[in-house]
């Protein structure tokens, strides 16, 4: 592989630096900015100053399918690393886990599929893993929870990513929160989670302890909020 330049071809905005920032000094960290934001950016931006102080070797992104090219692209656009799309069949797909990348981008179904050979890709240099739209691994009896747990300790540093963290229930955040950090912020027992924080037994105390338990390891700007966002352009 080519020598890499660890800088961003794209300069971050003000409300980015924050949550690279963020991303660069936790090992575990939840990324909830809403869509539009930027959160690709600043993931991107934060790998970039990981590689360069040797806190991680590569990155592995998880991604619904339908992101996978996007996030070829994005990367492409704002950085020099070098991405690859693990997807297609036989000795094209088992070349391109063979091949040399700073980014590695495969979709959650293929998680499930390739799960040996990412476990031995994993297991060769100090990887970032990052699931994109993590709302998707949902509850502990999913095959895609299943799947990411397996590779969940083979990571040094762990980030999920979604503007909708609560897709329909309070207790979406538990197999989120377990991927990043094993239980230590919302415990190891999914039942007892449940039992505590459904939404039908959501209160505003609950709600408010709830959210302290989460803030430390997690960060969220709305665009509304955020001020110095460029003009869309179409």
């Amino acid at each position: 592989m080519k020598t890499i330049i660890y800088k961003p071809k794209t300069q971050p905005l003000p409300h980015q630096l924050e949550a690279i920032n963020f991303l660069v000094n936790n090992n575990e960290a939840a990324l909830f900015d809403e869509q539009g934001v930027g959160k690709t950016k600043e993931v991107i931006d934060s790998l970039i100053v990981s590689l360069k102080q040797k806190q991680v070797d590569s990155a592995l992104v998880v991604c619904p399918k339908t992101l996978m090219l996007t996030w070829e692209n994005e990367i492409r656009e704002h950085s020099y690393l070098v991405p690859m799309v693990l997807e297609g069949t036989g000795r094209t797909k088992s070349y391109k886990f063979l091949s040399a990348a700073n980014v590695y981008i495969i979709n959650y179904e293929g998680i499930k599929t390739e799960i040996d050979i990412i476990k031995l890709l994993l297991e060769t240099q100090k990887f970032l893993i990052v699931l994109d739209e993590s709302q998707r691994i949902k509850g502990p009896d999913t095959q895609t929870f299943k799947a990411v747990d397996q590779i969940r300790k083979l990571a040094v540093k762990r980030y999920i990513l979604t503007g909708t963290p609560v897709a329909n229930d309070a207790i979406d955040l538990w197999s989120q929160f377990y991927f990043l950090d094993g239980g230590k912020t919302l415990g190891s027992d999914f039942k007892e989670f449940k039992k505590e924080y459904k939404n039908n037994k959501l209160n505003k105390e609950k709600l408010l302890d709830l959210q302290s338990k989460i803030r430390p390891k997690s960060i969220r700007r709305l665009k509304d909020n955020v001020l110095e966002l460029p003009e869309k352009t179409f």
